[in-house]
């Protein structure tokens, strides 16, 4: 019997994967009509992104943790929108850089619609409720718009429900808090801090209200929990990021966010224009049309109210949550500012742009639209004219969505040559928003980079006035010889006849240590006193938050493991 159980949840699986992977590869069709071709605006960026951590482990060996290709020299793990820890990465060690990233958008589409089926199945709705709401999840307009113009920081968006659904299931086995800090985790790994922080906002409403649902405190203790034990398992990348926020103070400015003729807009406009930035429907738009997009169409959107009013019964905690978050994605616009203290929390204040909490209401509006479509077969409407209603809800976003990424992969590699010695260079104009990668191809560091969280940049150009190497004394005469470079380790030799010091050419990072010197500052840039005598500088980046995140990682994973093998835990009502 239970043998014939396994191989019956086999089969499930395996059948709903090959259905999520089918919706999905008609979805992403245009991505793969020329494998190698370059996607345009943020796409340059993160492949980038991608390229340098690759290039860092595989020709290198070893763990990415500083940038010298970018701004004169930046962090690696610490910069927040570095994605190499997530598990999709392996993607682009296979496959390489191009490749691999559009493979890892195929991935995290069909993840998505899977956990969006699992939440389903948790809150009770039939199979074809689930899949309704897995294809509203994944398939609308804002995953589409982002992943069309290469924020690829946003495919963790794939992990909420996940994390959700093992929440949920957390009040019945508090055993559940592990894998929801895994998916959140992995989510700060994706470089998601945008959905994970949304996200988390989102759980934490949701389990303020769920405990006055149950009279229980029981969601208040499973969220803490969840909580902490994401910090743990994350701190790997989150302790860097937390020190990188501490010293350079990534504030954003408070905004507003959507109006109600944009949110209205936003859910049945079809009209976007990825290759034209500055398209624009609204006055009331502070931001590009992309970020308020959330195409669903009319179908989608009338049956996720229709789940709303529903759904104000047994499950008003998620309505009302829902609609905490729709509040807080008009930012200063709205009838009650609540973004503004929102936006006061740690790490949020590093975040700009309210109307990306669309990527968690819309969640809350999947899991409604499958709620209608399950409510309609309970109402006596034949099942056929329910599939007929999904289907076209199907049909309706992959035609308008998934129209996004034809437009959107349209730009060749130029021609790069062979690789050079490893110098910075400057761009001129606004070529710099689409030359990251390809310079990085021949080896070359770019100072005038396109980098939110950059540092003080110091280092020069060799086109610059007072460029004077790579590597230099400061007073000597002669010039320091590099015998051995790579992003994390240099090896200069010196030779001086008199106390002098030896200057590198890269922003200066407090993680720069020497074997056998001091590394200190020296206007900005890598500097170390040398004596005569002194034949070799042996420099390596390794961070002290780099070590104590790694230390917290282990020790999170360990607590993780242990609670989770102890057996059931039974949490509460």
């Amino acid at each position: 019997m239970e043998g014939t159980v396994a191989r019956m949840l086999t089969r499930g699986v395996l059948a709903r994967t090959v259905l999520f992977s089918a919706v999905a590869i008609m979805f992403l069709a245009p991505l793969f009509q020329d494998f190698h071709r370059l996607g345009i605006h943020d796409w340059d960026q993160h492949e980038f992104y991608h390229a340098v951590p690759r290039e860092t482990v595989l020709r290198y060996w070893q763990f990415p943790l500083w940038n010298p290709y970018q701004c004169g020299g930046n962090v690696m793990l610490a910069n927040p929108q570095s994605t190499f820890l997530s598990p999709s990465f392996l993607l682009v060690l296979l496959f390489g850089v191009i490749p691999g990233l559009k493979l890892s958008v195929l991935v995290h589409v069909v993840i998505g619609m899977y956990g969006m089926y699992r939440v389903g199945a948790t809150l009770g709705l039939p199979r074809t409720g689930r899949i309704a709401a897995a294809f509203v999840f994944m398939l609308n307009g804002a995953f589409a718009s982002h992943a069309a113009l290469g924020h690829t920081t946003f495919l963790p968006i794939a992990f909420i429900p996940w994390v959700f659904d093992a929440y949920l299931r957390s009040f019945d086995d508090l055993r559940y808090v592990v894998p929801a800090a895994v998916f959140s985790a992995i989510m700060v790994f994706g470089g998601g801090v945008y959905p994970f922080v949304f996200t988390m906002l989102f759980i934490v409403v949701h389990a303020v209200l769920k405990a006055v649902q149950l009279r229980s405190t029981t969601p208040l203790q499973a969220t803490l929990a969840v909580l902490v034990l994401t910090f743990l398992v994350a701190s790997v990348k989150l302790v860097p990021l937390i020190e990188l926020q501490l010293e350079r103070s990534l504030e954003r400015r408070v905004d507003p966010g959507y109006t109600m003729a944009l949110l209205a807009l936003a859910f049945v406009e079809d009209e976007l224009n990825t290759s034209d930035l500055p398209y624009g429907i609204s006055p009331d738009q502070v931001y590009f049309w992309h970020e308020y997009y959330a195409y669903i169409g009319l179908i989608g959107l009338s049956a996720s109210l229709l789940g709303a009013v529903v759904s104000l019964g047994d499950r008003w905690p998620l309505v009302v949550a829902c609609m905490v978050i729709i509040m807080l994605s008009f930012g200063t616009n709205a009838f009650i500012d609540i973004w503004r203290p929102a936006h006061a929390l740690p790490v949020v204040r590093s975040l700009r742009v309210p109307s990306r909490l669309n990527m968690v209401f819309l969640f809350c509006f999947a899991v409604f639209a499958g709620r209608a479509f399950s409510s309609l077969k309970r109402w006596g409407v034949p099942s056929s004219v329910v599939s007929v209603l999904v289907f076209a809800l199907l049909a309706d976003m992959i035609y308008v969505n998934g129209d996004l990424f034809y437009i959107s992969f349209t730009r060749t590699l130029p021609p790069v040559g062979p690789a050079r010695s490893f110098h910075q260079v400057r761009v001129p104009g606004e070529d710099r928003f689409k030359v990251q990668y390809p310079i990085f191809l021949l080896n070359l560091g770019l100072v005038n980079c396109y980098e939110q969280a950059k540092p003080p940049i110091r280092a020069r150009a060799v086109s610059d006035k007072g460029y004077r190497g790579e590597v230099y004394y400061l007073s000597s005469p002669g010039t320091p010889e590099l015998l051995s470079f790579s992003p994390n380790r240099l090896v200069i030799g010196v030779d001086v006849t008199s106390p002098d010091t030896l200057i590198v050419n890269q922003n200066h990072d407090p993680g720069w240590k020497g074997t056998d010197h001091q590394v200190r500052a020296e206007d900005g840039l890598i500097a170390v006193d040398i004596e005569p005598g002194d034949t070799e500088v042996i420099l390596y980046y390794r961070p002290t938050s780099f070590l104590l995140g790694s230390l917290l990682t282990v020790i999170g994973l360990g607590l993780g493991g242990f609670f989770f093998t102890r057996g059931p835990r039974t949490a509460g009502p």
